[in-house]
């Protein structure tokens, strides 16, 4: 059981150091393994806030703890950090070395990083910069190396690099600049300030910077019989330079003098000023994000308040909607109850008419039974008359009376059925129009009352 536990212990250790990688555990690692490692990795911490120059919020990674490369061509094989959301490692454009211990550029950096437009290796002890180095950055605008231990500027430093705007070589030990190092550069800065050879700096100014070339090239100069320079691994520039100085070189000499001796008094102030553009442009930069955020909100707050106005307008129209419509309600219950209340009143009133006339007409009717039994009493004695007639009919007086009294008779009869039928018009048929009348206003008072509840629900 021990066995078997011991086992699987060992199997999920050798998966945790195949899942993270030996190499990956951190940069500390990295930065104590031994001088003769020719492959190094880079930790980045990738990040867009910073700015440099006209070149403003481009992807750069940091180097996230210390990196050691202490001999010639060191090659960065791969790269860990973690992106931001929606990048990639060939969007970077910026490559910062702050912090770390560089003594020699490090190669196939472009093939990690091929964009390049920015590269900063500020204090990291930087020994010497070369045309190779540079040469697969055709793009490169901004390169910073402030403050390392840079002595010599080789010839055609810059030739592949001629989109350069700001180079940062101050405070470093450059005692030699070949002539052609800044030729067909379209330079805006250039700061040299606190070298061996020279100490100045000028920022925006062509005029100037075309003054200051010269002035390279005077107090910089390689003119020495060995004017070559190329050391190898390991060799200081010393160990190549002679001494010995051409006629020409004196007058060169004695005119830097001259040169330092004017500009000595201007270094610090230069110096100063160089200092206080860089942070007048970072100052400006944030000065830019600043309007920039601020306009986002201001416009952010006016289509927040457009939004609110425009909510408090529907606001009060659907409130008032809402008044009128109950309004609207209450109005149309008070008609329908005033409907109800008079629809009442006639349909009582329908019904008291009703039942007189239901009386009337049952008097009507107990009247024409009189009447008929009074026809049939009337034609009992006709016949009975006629009868007689016909038994008297041989008498003239007898005929006579008989026909006076059927003339009679019948006049009765016709009298009796005329009053009886304009009795019946002028009594029944009204009631029975009046009847159907209220019926279709009943029936039309109910349809009222339905439509009416129905546009309220």
């Amino acid at each position: 059981m021990a066995r078997s536990r011991i086992l699987i212990l060992l199997s999920a250790i050798c998966i945790v150091f195949m899942t993270l990688g030996i190499d990956s555990i951190s940069s500390a690692d990295v930065s104590n393994t031994s001088s003769s490692d020719k492959v190094k990795y880079v930790r980045c911490l990738f990040t867009t806030s910073y700015n440099y120059g006209l070149i403003r919020d481009i992807y750069t990674c940091e180097i996230s703890g210390r990196l050691h490369i202490t001999r010639r061509a060191t090659s960065i094989n791969r790269i860990d950090g973690y992106h931001m959301q929606g990048r990639k490692t060939n969007e970077v454009q910026a490559f910062k070395g702050d912090a770390s211990i560089i003594n020699y550029f490090p190669k196939d950096l472009d093939k990690q990083f091929p964009n390049l437009l920015v590269i900063l290796l500020n204090l990291v002890q930087l020994k010497e910069i070369r045309q190779t180095d540079l040469k697969p950055f055709t793009d490169l605008r901004y390169l910073d190396l402030f403050e390392n231990k840079i002595e010599y500027l080789e010839a055609d430093l810059f030739k592949f690099n001629r989109r350069l705007e700001v180079i940062w070589l101050s405070n470093n030990k450059i005692k030699f600049i070949d002539d052609n190092v800044f030729q067909g550069l379209g330079i805006k800065s250039l700061y040299l300030a606190y070298n061996d050879c020279i100490s100045k700096s000028v920022t925006d100014n062509p005029t100037s910077l075309m003054y200051f070339l010269d002035m390279i090239k005077i107090s910089c100069g390689v003119k020495s019989k060995n004017a070559k320079y190329n050391p190898k691994d390991g060799e200081s520039i010393d160990d190549d330079y002679d001494d010995t100085l051409l006629p020409e070189e004196k007058t060169a000499n004695e005119t830097e003098a001259i040169i330092q001796g004017l500009t000595a008094k201007l270094r610090t102030v230069e110096d100063e000023v160089a200092k206080l553009k860089k942070k007048r442009e970072q100052a400006m930069i944030w000065l830019v994000q600043y309007d920039d955020e601020n306009k986002k909100l201001k416009a952010e707050q006016n289509e927040t308040q457009t939004k609110l106005a425009t909510l408090e307008e529907n606001l009060r129209k659907t409130e008032k909607t809402g008044v009128d419509f109950v309004n609207q309600l209450f109005g149309l219950r008070s008609d329908l109850n005033k409907q109800s209340e008079s629809t009442n009143g006639i349909v009582i009133d329908l019904k008291n008419r009703i039942n007189s006339d239901k009386e009337t007409l049952k008097n009507m009717e107990n009247d024409l039974s009189k009447i008929r039994e009074q026809n049939f009493k009337l034609f009992e004695e006709n016949r009975r008359l006629n009868q007689n007639y016909d038994s008297l009919k041989e008498g003239k007086e007898g005929r006579d009376v008989t026909f006076i009294t059927v003339i009679v008779l019948m006049a009765v009869t016709l009298v009796g059925v005329v009053g009886f039928n304009f009795y019946k018009k002028i009594r029944v048929s009204p009631t029975i129009r009046k009847f159907n009348d209220f019926e279709n206003a009943t029936m039309k008072l109910v349809d009222d009352d339905h439509n009416a509840t129905a546009s309220v629900h």
